[in-house]
């Protein structure tokens, strides 16, 4: 019995050292400039700077033009780079959007509002 358990141990070790991995963070010069947002037939364009906006722990975030006001919640200042996608956040560096994936689409998906594609210009 003692040499079942510590077998089974050891593969429980090797299978989870296999199975570990990490998300590397995208840095936010590598991801700044002008992207994209796709929704319900329509689009908006966003600047992300590497600009850094310390009170909100992120950078600074822009809208280009007057047709973001159905896309983007309107109290969003800034955004940062996370393992598994961009964050969009409020002054207080909360959470407002959250576009999950891998350059050079990113996707949000809201029960309410449905599908937002964010991707690189």
């Amino acid at each position: 019995m003692p040499r079942l358990y510590m077998g089974v141990l050891f593969f429980i070790g090797l299978s989870g050292g296999v199975m570990a991995s990490s998300l590397s963070l995208p840095s936010a010069t590598s991801l700044a400039g002008n992207w994209l947002i796709e929704h319900d037939k329509k689009n908006c364009v966003v600047t992300l700077s590497h600009t850094s906006l310390p009170q909100a722990n992120g950078y600074q975030f822009a809208k280009v033009g007057d047709n973001c006001a159905d896309i983007v919640v309107p109290e969003t200042v800034a955004w940062r780079p996370e393992p598994d996608g961009i964050a969009f956040l409020n002054a207080d560096g909360a959470t407002l959007m959250f576009f999950s994936g891998y350059e050079p689409h990113f996707r949000l998906d809201d029960n309410a509002k449905g599908i937002f594609i964010l991707s690189k210009k």
